[in-house]
């Protein structure tokens, strides 16, 4: 397992462009996990949190029997919760600090009996308040630490995931990119995915941030795709892309 050094930013669009063409939960939650170690390697899981009043609640995206096991230590041990005296600490320890060691909280019944257990010696986990999902990322006792950049890339992804996590569950029926390319094909496979993003109602700066092109360079596309599926204005294009036709 590598530790990078820098952003790998080819790979961080990739993995935006992968999560935009997501139209369901479970594909969502499978692509965020599962495609999440070609940004931050990691040797023992990656959980995609629920987040309610800065605290991650619910594990998915993993093993069902992890899934089971995180679930019920989380909603009867928090992890500020020690094994001693059952005092409770910060109850958004794990968005706070960013990055933990548990074998310094080893005291801790969630550490003892269910992170260390699991070889999550090492874990990343941030998110910002209103986020609603969070990723965190675990490594075992004799991998490498978490660097500054490993932090700061799952500080961008959990952002972007929000934003993408709100888009789903707002998106309706709307078809993904790679749909888009099969009903139209007159389209290029980038036209397809700026299709996939402007359905949402972004606006050409929002798009190009996305994509990583120019303001410009979007508005080409939008004459071009107008042209291609005789629409005239986002609207049309929206209920052109949402009918069964």
């Amino acid at each position: 397992m590598k530790n990078r050094g820098k952003i790998a930013w080819s790979k961080f669009h990739d993995y935006l462009l992968s999560l935009g063409a997501c139209r369901t939960v479970r594909d969502f939650i499978r692509t965020a996990s599962g495609e999440l170690e070609t940004l931050i390697p990691f040797d023992t899981f990656v959980g995609f949190h629920t987040v309610q009043d800065a605290r991650c609640l619910d594990l998915l995206g993993a093993s069902e029997s992890l899934m089971a096991q995180y679930n019920d230590y989380y909603r009867t041990k928090q992890p500020g919760m020690l094994a001693t005296d059952r005092e409770r600490l910060d109850p958004s320890f794990m968005l706070a600090v960013t990055s933990v060691k548990w074998q310094k909280y080893s005291e801790w019944e969630y550490a003892s009996d269910f992170m260390i257990p699991n070889s999550a010696f090492k874990t990343i986990a941030r998110s910002l308040p209103g986020h609603q999902v969070a990723l965190s990322i675990h490594r075992s006792r004799f991998s490498p630490d978490f660097t500054h950049t490993d932090i700061k890339v799952l500080g961008l992804i959990n952002q972007h995931l929000n934003l993408y996590w709100s888009l789903l569950n707002a998106a309706g029926s709307y078809p993904s990119g790679e749909e888009i390319k099969d009903r139209f094909r007159a389209l290029t496979t980038r036209e397809a995915e700026l299709c996939s993003l402007l359905v949402f109602r972004l606006s050409n700066n929002e798009i190009a941030s996305r994509l990583f092109i120019s303001p410009r360079t979007v508005e080409k596309h939008v004459e071009t795709i107008f042209e291609k599926l005789y629409v005239r204005s986002r609207e049309q294009l929206r209920l052109k892309l949402a009918s069964k036709k």
